[in-house]
């Protein structure tokens, strides 16, 4: 997995070779082989691997992240591990169509980017508009798993 020691996150997993543990846990067990799952804001994709080890190579994972480096970062690592069955999909999800600012928090974690429809230049690093992607995952149930 690539990671950022310097974003928070990439820290602990660095040091630790694992973010929230019992999150990844509950991914596990609530994933059945065979399906699809969504990890809906993937920052680093280390959910998403967890998904794609849970799912195997029967299931399907959409690893949805906005941030263009992040996003960059998620390819490499699925692209490094040979994993076919995962999709990166470089968008937002919202509950209304339009288009956004993706706001960048200064500090070093990019995973607290946020949508701001109100952001100002000095506050957001990266624009980003509506997408439509055709999602070609044609598997029977979908797995979602909060934290």
């Amino acid at each position: 997995m690539l990671i950022d020691p310097q974003d928070y996150v990439g820290k602990r997993l660095y040091k630790l070779g694992v973010y929230r543990p019992e999150i990844a846990d509950a991914i596990i067990k609530h994933t059945p082989p065979g399906t699809t799952a969504v990890d809906i804001g993937s920052h680093l994709g280390n959910y998403a691997l967890v998904m794609r080890e849970a799912v195997g190579s029967d299931g399907c994972v959409l690893a949805f992240e906005p941030h263009p480096s992040n996003a960059e970062r998620i390819r490499e690592t699925i692209g490094e591990n040979g994993y076919h069955n995962v999709r990166i999909l470089e968008t937002a999800l919202s509950d209304r169509s339009g288009t956004v600012t993706l706001a960048t928090p200064k500090q070093d974690n990019t995973g607290m980017s946020t949508l701001d429809s109100d952001a100002t230049d000095s506050q957001a690093s990266e624009k980003n508009s509506k997408l439509q992607h055709s999602i070609a995952c044609s598997r029977p149930w979908i797995s979602t798993v909060s934290g």
